[in-house]
């Protein structure tokens, strides 16, 4: 599952004059985070947590936070994706 969710970063890390949200997509696999593209840019884990503590969240919070952010994406067990073509 890949989740889109905003982030805010501090501005220091991107040359920014101010704190601005930029949007992070989230890779899970079965529920455990492997990766995250930040602006077309592909990080592993460890960077993430290394551009997470740098910002000033913890790891475990800022991990708490992706994950609540992308459970609400997620689809309900029920739901079952129709294709449907007009001929």
């Amino acid at each position: 599952m890949t989740a889109r969710i905003s982030v805010g970063f501090h501005p220091e890390l991107d040359g920014r004059s101010k704190r601005e949200e930029s949007e992070l997509y989230a890779h899970y696999e079965n529920g455990r985070l492997m990766g995250a593209e930040i602006a077309g840019v592909l990080f592993t884990v460890a960077q993430l947590r290394a551009l997470a503590e740098a910002s000033g969240w913890s790891w475990e919070l800022f991990l708490a936070e992706l994950r609540y952010k992308a459970e609400d994406q997620r689809a309900p067990v029920d739901f079952v994706p129709v294709e449907s073509r007009c001929g």
